[in-house]
């Protein structure tokens, strides 16, 4: 099974991949979200994912504040383009983002601030893995 989770960010997106049969997981580079529809499209066909993750930034009460509901409108717009695959999913991911920072302290913060985006999204697919266990 091959996955793509999506930490959905106000300027950037981070993006991380899995293929669960040889057991391998990816970060990309963070890309802009004004360009993430084409981009998911060059993504399935690249990549032909089973699944698609959106983390879900939920408020620390778990409900949906305003980040969330754009998620949940681009996801609806995308299961009207993608009807049968990939499945398109959305992922609670509370504390993901002070996670990755987490675990890029030991970088410099240039570098750090370069990677968190996709870091993010690296831990929503695992959590999300975590989760079909």
């Amino acid at each position: 099974m091959k996955l793509i989770a999506i930490d959905y960010g106000t300027k950037t997106c981070g993006i991380a991949i899995a293929n669960l049969a040889i057991g391998a997981e990816s970060i990309l580079p963070p890309i802009s979200t004004d360009s993430l529809i084409p981009h998911i499209k060059n993504l399935i066909q690249a990549h032909n994912p089973d699944i698609l993750i959106f983390g879900l930034p939920l408020t620390k009460a778990g409900k949906e504040g305003q980040r969330a509901k754009k998620v949940i409108s681009l996801v609806k717009y995308l299961k009207t383009i993608y009807t049968s695959k990939p499945l398109i999913e959305t992922f609670d991911e509370r504390y993901s983002t002070i996670e990755a920072a987490q675990m890029l302290e030991e970088l410099p913060r240039k570098n750090s601030e370069k990677l968190k985006d996709s870091v993010s999204a690296l831990i929503i697919l695992r959590e999300y893995q975590n989760s079909l266990k």
